[in-house]
Parts: structure tokens; sequence; C-alpha cells
């Protein structure tokens, strides 16, 4: 059922069998780890799925560990900054919608739809005196204004976004490598169970948006159809925004 669902939403662009039967794997674990009351099971059957759905080159002198934290950084650091954007954009939606529209106004439509000229609204320095305007209606809400001050500073300038992006990196791997071990203690029983309970939430969410990436690469490119092809993609695109 899960894979006709998953058939009908790529619209005709669905992956070669191999790879829609790794995804379809990877979702029935997901499920039962939803379903599983274990926060210990969860934790194992999500690497379980994090093994399925990054495939190992045995052949290339790293260690699996390497090329899951690679693959799996590679990935989700490509969406890191549209989730920050997109998640501030709800925030300041929910704080204010009328509001929010009036600062948008200001930036010509040139820039894009919505959510693109909010963006511009938020980096570009000739709308620091609107930013100003707005951080003063914020004052009741501090952690609202000092997002939208610190999103600022860290994807305002070429070199603040390069440093972003690299520090979120190089977190993910740190994070997934600590996963990993904690695992590994878990079979042999060292693990405090309050302490996997906040790692299987995010392994959760790693788990999540590697699988949507994948799955609005082939649903935009006809040309990606496996796993392998759109990590390669995900490795080429990183490599060039990274430059």
């Amino acid at each position: 059922i899960a894979t006709n669902k998953m058939k009908k939403m790529l619209q005709g662009n669905a992956p070669v069998n191999a790879t829609m039967a790794s995804i379809d794997k990877v979702m029935t674990l997901h499920s039962l780890c939803i379903e599983n009351t274990s926060i210990m099971n969860q934790l194992l059957n999500l690497w379980t799925a994090i093994e399925i759905i990054v495939p190992i080159d045995h052949s290339c002198g790293r260690d699996k560990i390497v090329q899951i934290t690679d693959t799996i950084g590679v990935m989700l650091t490509l969406k890191y900054g549209s989730k920050i954007f997109s998640d501030l954009y709800k925030s300041m939606k929910l704080w204010d919608k009328h509001t929010l529209n009036h600062f948008i106004s200001k930036v010509p439509v040139e820039y894009g739809n919505d959510l693109e000229r909010f963006i511009a609204f938020v980096v570009l320095s000739e709308y620091e005196p609107d930013r100003k305007d707005l951080y003063n209606l914020l004052n009741d809400f501090p952690l609202l204004r000092y997002r939208i001050y610190s999103i600022n500073k860290k994807f305002s300038t070429p070199k603040s976004i390069h440093d972003t992006m690299s520090n979120h990196m190089r977190k993910l791997s740190w994070h997934i490598r600590r996963i990993y071990r904690t695992r590994n203690s878990m079979v042999h029983n060292l693990s405090d169970a309050l302490f996997v309970e906040n790692i299987v939430t995010n392994v959760h969410s790693y788990i999540d948006e590697f699988v949507t990436t994948l799955l609005s690469l082939i649903q935009k490119d006809g040309k990606i159809m496996t796993i392998e092809q759109g990590m390669q993609y995900g490795a080429l695109a990183y490599a060039y925004k990274m430059k």
C-alpha cells in the first residue's frame, strides 16, 4: 500500500524497483518504531533503516560510519537553509500575519513568492532600517526577535552562509556518530533509556528528511531513479554550493 501511494505521489517518476524496495523497507521500519513502546528497540530498528537507505561502498576504503555521516550530512545540510527560513516564516505568520505581509510588501515582487521575498527582507542589507522597525514591534517576543537577528547574521554574506553550512554539517556528523555509539552500547546494555529517548526523536527526523529529500529529487528530476544517483546529485550540489 505504501509503495503504491509513493508511486502515485511521484506522478509516474517512480524509482527503480531496488530503490523502491529499500524505501518501502525504511517506511515499514519507521512505522514499526512508532508502534513499538520499547525505546531501545526503536533505535535499533531506526539504525537498521539508516543502513538500508544509505548504500555502502565496500570498495572505497572508507569506514561505514564515515560514509553514512557524509551522505546524511550532505543531504540534510542541502535543505538546512530552506528549513530555517520556512520555520521562521511560519512563526512570523503565527505572530502577526498582517504585520508580516506589511514588511514583505517592501520587497519587490521580482524577488519571487512571499517566502522568497521574506528571505530577502531578512538577509539583505538594504532592509536593515525596516528590520529595526520590526525588532521594535517584537519587544514582547524576544526569542522571535533574536531568531531573525541570528538568521540575518548567519545568512547575510557568502562567508557567513559558508560557515553556517559547514558548522551544521560538522554538528550533524558528530551527532550521527553519537547515535552510532549509542546504538552499539545498547547492544551491550550500557545505555540509559532516558538518554536514548532524545536520540530516537532525532533519528526519526533525520530519516524523514533524508527520504523526503530523495523523493523530491526523484519527483523533480526524472533522471534520478536510484538512491545512489540521488546521493551523487547531493554530493555535487553540496560541493558546488560550498565553493
